[in-house]
């Protein structure tokens, strides 16, 4: 439905949307090939969720360290946002570095590195500070 509603205005979104949908129902490699057709990183914001969610991609297939590579780049491009002169109020919306910090946080608990794992927490503490699970992880 989205691809249809999207026919030659934004395809690439439309594709990401697409991606998402087979993340969710368990398609991982189908999910991880829509992500690569809609690889248009034009937009600071949309570059940093495109890695966020390939690192989400490959953490659900056991793939750590590449999981790992994808956070430092979604981390970096998120960071970007701040740097553009003027800033403007959809850019700011756009930046989602809290939740990549969060991902993060949960890559360093899976792979035995827990003082990592609590600095990211905290960090993360600052946008999610009212779910639960974040502050059991902390603990």
């Amino acid at each position: 439905m989205a691809m249809n509603i999207a026919r030659g205005k934004d395809y690439p979104m439309a594709l990401h949307l697409k991606s998402q949908l087979e993340y969710a129902d368990g398609n991982h490699l189908k999910a991880i090939k829509l992500l690569m057709a809609s690889s248009n990183q034009t937009e600071i914001g949309i570059s940093s969720m495109y890695y966020n969610n390939l690192d989400c991609i490959f953490y659900r297939l056991g793939k750590h360290h590449t999981s790992g590579l994808f956070f430092s780049k979604a981390l970096s491009n998120s960071s970007l946002v701040w740097k553009e002169k003027p800033l403007k109020l959809a850019t700011i919306s756009q930046d989602k570095s809290l939740l990549i910090t969060y991902n993060c946080s949960l890559l360093y608990l899976v792979c035995g590195k827990p003082f990592p794992a609590v600095c990211c927490s905290q960090k993360a503490s600052l946008g999610f500070n009212n779910r639960p699970l974040l502050w059991l992880q902390i603990a």
